[in-house]
């Protein structure tokens, strides 16, 4: 009866004492298993690893792609501009002197300009012509902008009007007495800083034909 008495009594103590063996039990078990188990220690590691190389790419990438549209104003890079191979790269300078030479070649190929101005058609012209509109007027009595107005343009006497400051190039030309011929306008819309130095016309057309669309529509710019 003492005996049961006393285990009686001490229940509590050996359960307390139970419960902190398992407990440590459990802690060895799961240490052990956190250093052999892929799920485990080890694998936590790898993710913080893996978490914090994605960020870290991600960050790069934004950095770079935000710097290259700032510098160039493209996303990405320009098609047929991305770094080549090394035998693409010692080819690349032939081609670009093979490229330049045909362009050269097609640049020097004779004009007819007299026909060109012929087959000009005015109404294809005005459309072409509104490419011009944000710095010229064409009505009767516009006003001038960065350019001047243009009615009545073909045939008159190079900067003709005046109530527009001109540069040198063409306040040159006017007291010389030269006028605004078509085939004068034809070789100055090619390229009008080469044509009149000064300029502030930077709007080349390139195309001979879209030139002699133009004229043709400047010459219905008259009384």
């Amino acid at each position: 009866m003492l005996m049961v008495k006393r285990l009686t009594n001490n229940l509590p103590c050996a359960y307390i004492l139970a419960v902190a063996l398992n407990a440590r039990v459990k802690r060895r078990t799961k240490s052990k298993i956190n250093l052999l188990c892929p799920g485990g220690y080890l694998m936590k590691n790898l993710m913080r690893v893996f978490i914090v190389t994605v960020l870290a790419a991600d960050l790069f990438a934004i950095v770079y792609f935000s710097g290259h549209f700032a510098t160039t104003g493209h996303l990405l890079p320009e098609h047929g501009k991305a770094e080549m191979n090394p035998v693409l790269a010692a080819l690349a300078p032939e081609t670009a002197e093979a490229g330049e030479g045909a362009a050269a070649k097609h640049d020097d190929k004779p004009v007819d300009v007299d026909a060109l101005l012929v087959a000009g058609d005015p109404a294809i012209g005005a459309k072409i012509a509104n490419k011009c509109k944000a710095c010229h007027t064409f009505e009767k009595g516009g006003p001038n902008k960065t350019g001047p107005n243009l009615w009545g343009v073909v045939g008159s006497k190079v900067a003709h009007r005046d109530d527009f400051s001109y540069t040198a190039s063409f306040a040159k030309k006017h007291e010389a007495g030269e006028t605004w011929k078509p085939e004068m306008i034809f070789e100055f819309l090619a390229s009008p800083k080469d044509y009149m130095p000064g300029t502030k016309m930077s709007l080349s057309i390139r195309k001979p034909e879209e030139r002699a669309h133009i004229i043709a529509y400047l010459k219905t710019l008259k009384d």
